[in-house]
């Protein structure tokens, strides 16, 4: 099965914009593994400070756990997602993320509409993919899942279904 990292900017973003996209884009991607930095369940950094009186931080709020565990889900993943569209403000956890993939030789898709603040040098030589409409990226995405899914799903058939043939 195809496994997937989909990154999005967190600062700035309220936590329920963050979980909604987390839980789209596995609704989105279905037949593929979604890892982000939600999985697991670990709360996310900005409700860490929520615990009730005298509870101590869940571990997985550590900086080195954020990025340790970010950087072990890219490395496990075969496709790196990267949606930056309508961004306020410069991701440095999806930059660190894109940084990594390209590394680790992943194949990375990014959604990043024309003027936008990531809209960079380092971000476009890095994406393998970019798209200027997030509804292009996605569709993209789904058609490697439907070619690179479970073996049910083999690439012959599903290539042949994709190109309308």
């Amino acid at each position: 099965m195809l496994k997937i990292y989909y990154a999005r900017p967190i600062s700035g973003c309220s936590p329920q914009t963050v979980l909604d996209g987390y839980k789209n884009a596995a609704r989105l991607f279905d037949g593929a593994t979604v890892l982000t930095a939600h999985t697991c369940n670990v709360p996310l950094r900005f409700v860490r400070d929520k615990f009730p009186s005298g509870a101590r931080f869940h571990p997985g709020t550590s900086d080195h756990a954020i990025v340790k565990r970010d950087y072990w889900m890219v490395n496990q993943a075969d496709l790196v997602y990267v949606d930056l569209m309508g961004a306020e403000r410069v991701s440095i956890g999806c930059m660190m993320e894109l940084a990594w993939a390209h590394q680790l030789g992943k194949h990375t898709v990014v959604a990043l509409e024309k003027d936008n603040i990531h809209d960079h040098v380092f971000v476009l030589e890095t994406a393998d993919m970019r798209f200027t409409s997030e509804g292009q990226a996605i569709k993209y995405v789904q058609d490697m899942i439907k070619v690179y899914g479970p073996p049910e799903n083999a690439w012959p058939v599903k290539l042949a279904e994709i190109h309308g043939n």
